[in-house]
């Protein structure tokens, strides 16, 4: 599925994204022309539960263009790892970045998800 963005460039929706039924939208922070939007408090739907997810909206774009979710490790007991997956979800699909006791924590979380975002995007510290 493609839709326009506010400048008339084709924008896609991805296809693959976190599954939830609802969240609180704790935190908003602004990188040239997307816009983050840090949520917590999510009720999941399905298997994966998530504690945290950036979603990553382009100026005049409706639908997020990127996702950065702290995915809760529920195998932690079983296989050891830390107690949340970094995760991102992308037009391309769902990619994980390891587990980390780190991800738990929303400052720790979002202050490493706008720095994968940053570089994802080719966006400067500026």
């Amino acid at each position: 599925m493609r839709t326009l963005d506010g400048e008339g460039n084709v924008a896609r929706i991805m296809e693959y994204v976190p599954l939830i039924q609802s969240a609180k939208p704790l935190r908003r922070h602004t990188i040239g022309a997307y816009e983050l939007v840090l949520w917590g408090e999510i009720v999941s739907v399905g298997a994966v539960q998530y504690t945290y997810i950036v979603a990553v909206h382009r100026e005049g774009v409706e639908e997020p263009v990127l996702y950065v979710a702290a995915e809760v490790n529920a195998m932690r007991r079983v296989f050891g790892g830390g107690s949340h997956f970094l995760a991102v979800f992308d037009d391309e699909g769902h990619h994980n970045y390891g587990a980390s006791d780190r991800w738990g924590d929303a400052d720790t979380f979002f202050t490493h998800a706008e720095e994968l975002i940053r570089a994802r995007l080719e966006l400067s510290d500026a």
